[in-house]
């Protein structure tokens, strides 16, 4: 797959996970600093798990079971992630927190971002942390 960068004034809006805001230990800054240096405005807002979820769920079926949104067939393993996505099989505690594989979380989580973000009810606003 060939990727194509598109100039910034095209990118509507970059979301990404709230945890990109706490500064790395290390470096002393943040994800989203860094992208804000290079010239890139990233959104991160706090959300629950659940709450991503059940947006993921409205955006690709509403309850009359038509699609909103369509993904592209090229995105396989963004298609293939929420049907693969799943809890752990014995809790101790009721939880609202996944199975983290490293394979299929991701994309999910990028997604929970996004909708998070995008059907927030205001703009977006870069906040520094």
């Amino acid at each position: 797959m060939r990727l194509t960068p598109v100039s910034e004034e095209r990118v509507a809006a970059t979301y990404c996970d709230p945890a990109g805001g706490a500064a790395n230990p290390i470096t002393g800054t943040s994800q989203l600093r860094e992208l804000l240096a290079c010239g890139v405005r990233a959104f991160g807002r706090a959300s629950r798990i659940l709450d991503g979820i059940e947006q993921i769920r409205r955006a690709l079926r509403s309850g009359d079971g038509h699609s909103q949104r369509v993904i592209s067939p090229r995105c396989v393993r963004l298609i293939e992630a929420p049907q693969c996505y799943h809890y752990p099989e014995k809790l101790q505690a009721p939880s609202e927190t996944p199975f983290k594989d490293g394979v299929y979380d991701h994309p999910v989580d990028a997604l929970r971002y996004f909708f998070h973000d995008y059907h927030s009810g205001h703009k977006a606003r870069y906040r520094p942390y």
